[in-house]
């Protein structure tokens, strides 16, 4: 694809980005005001959100094998173009979570991971949702995990992502052992009594997070090697903000040829970190990490 077909795919994006926001804002706005016993800060350091790339939609929709003759094409074909995760503390705050969601959205999809035969291990839910706003609908998935489910994921990723079904299968015992071993754990750190409460958090003091007025872009090199990384400022007008994100990507894709990007939302780079673990972070480039 030629950077100027990337660029077309990136403002068909737009939809997205819309949502991006408006899913978010409600997300944060629900977490800051539960009564539930979280702590929103720590939840909220731990949400990460992001709108796939073009990179990623092609490389995708040529995996499956789908014929793309727009870019409209290409991200009304996957279901996961807008995803976020959320990792809890343990699976109390688990339970609080699932319940904000299905309080707050349109509930199209749920899965237990650990119902699924071909997970061998794997914990958490994923949900499939739907926000509606003026009229209008915005489909997005949330993950959700627990700290110890989500190393498990992350330990266990080169397994599964973009890999044949049968590659897992060959550590299936060890990846079960891991699961249970990090059950166990979860049982026991639940005996563990937590110092602190919830606490409600007024709308002007998420408004001034980074995970909402910013979105980074991270430069991922073959060999999931980071190799850049820029914030852009929010102005929560959408079409200005989507015409910015649009630019700087599409200069960013034509700097660092055949690279990925990831557009995401987060409190800050270490949130990238913990949600993508597999990037390596080249230790002849840690000023990066200033930006």
């Amino acid at each position: 694809m030629s950077e100027l077909s990337f660029r077309a795919i990136e403002d068909a994006l737009f939809p997205f980005r819309v949502g991006r926001r408006l899913v978010l804002g409600r997300l944060l706005e629900r977490i800051t005001r539960a009564q539930s016993g979280m702590d929103p800060w720590r939840i909220v350091t731990r949400l990460f959100a992001r709108v796939k790339s073009a990179d990623s939609l092609i490389e995708k929709a040529r995996r499956k094998k789908l014929v793309i003759k727009t870019p409209a094409d290409v991200v009304t074909q996957f279901s996961d173009v807008l995803g976020f995760r959320i990792i809890a503390d343990d699976r109390d705050e688990l339970h609080h979570l699932r319940q904000l969601l299905e309080d707050g959205f349109e509930v199209v999809a749920r899965r237990e991971c650990a119902e699924d035969p071909d997970g061998f291990g794997q914990s958490g839910y994923e949900y499939e949702l739907r926000h509606h706003h003026e009229g209008r609908v915005f489909p997005f998935e949330v993950q959700l995990r627990t700290f110890l489910g989500h190393y498990w994921a992350a330990r266990s990723f080169h397994l599964f992502h973009k890999q044949p079904r049968d590659t897992a299968a060959k550590h299936a015992d060890a990846l079960r052992h891991l699961s249970a071993a990090l059950a166990e754990a979860e049982r026991a750190a639940a005996a563990i009594p937590v110092p602190g409460a919830s606490r409600v958090v007024g709308e002007a003091a998420w408004r001034s997070l980074p995970v909402w007025t910013c979105v980074h872009l991270v430069v991922v090199e073959s060999g999931e090697l980071f190799a850049g990384h820029e914030v852009v400022a929010l102005t929560t007008r959408d079409s200005e903000d989507n015409d910015t994100i649009v630019a700087r990507k599409s200069e960013l894709y034509e700097r660092y040829a055949g690279a990925a990007i990831v557009e995401c939302s987060c409190f800050d780079i270490s949130t990238f970190t913990l949600n993508e673990p597999v990037v390596a972070w080249r230790p002849d480039r840690w000023d990066l990490l200033k930006a």
